[in-house]
């Protein structure tokens, strides 16, 4: 009787893996009442046999169920990135809108400042340097020292008093006023 308590400890052990088997205790008890050596150990192995491969299969399944989630956790986590890309590419499309027709671009989450280099550069017909930015966005100066930009200059853009703009080329150190023109 003591090796029948052992199975049935051993059973409760693998007890979901059993009932994947469909192992019961009544399976045990009758292993159990087998005299023969030779014919016990064969019951013993058959149900041995069948839990091991219901607990394969419920480890196999477990292992599914933890990829699948890394799987949705990477996916979800990807999406909150794109998300986040999306809302800063909006304000940075945003800045400075409120000079052009794109006014309803306008948010309330607004950026202070937005930085860009120069692809592209003219004077207007009064001498002012207009810049298209390596983001689409055009600058033109409105007053103060004519900047002399080059291609490939860094170019900050800063919110300054009354919904104005101040536009510097980082490599001369110092601003001027601008304004949106696309």
């Amino acid at each position: 009787m003591k090796r029948t308590g052992l199975l049935l400890a051993l059973l409760t052990m693998l007890q979901p893996a059993a009932a994947a088997a469909d192992v019961s205790e009544a399976d045990m008890v009758k292993c159990a009442g087998i005299v023969a050596d030779a014919e016990r150990l064969a019951c013993y192995d058959s149900l041995a046999g069948r839990i091991a491969a219901a607990a394969a299969v419920v480890e196999q399944r477990q292992a599914e169920a933890a990829a699948a989630k890394r799987k949705a956790d990477a996916e979800a986590a990807a999406a909150a990135a794109r998300a986040a890309e999306e809302a800063a590419a909006r304000k940075r499309e945003a800045f400075g809108a409120e000079t052009t027709a794109k006014r309803d671009m306008l948010s309330e989450d607004k950026l202070d400042e937005l930085s860009g280099r120069v692809t592209d550069y003219y004077t207007d017909r009064y001498g002012k340097y207009v810049l298209v930015l390596d983001n689409g966005q055009i600058w033109k100066q409105v007053d103060g020292k004519l900047l002399i930009p080059r291609e490939g200059d860094e170019v900050i853009v800063e919110r300054a008093a009354l919904g104005s703009y101040n536009m510097k080329i980082v490599r001369q150190k110092r601003s001027v006023k601008a304004k949106r023109v696309r």
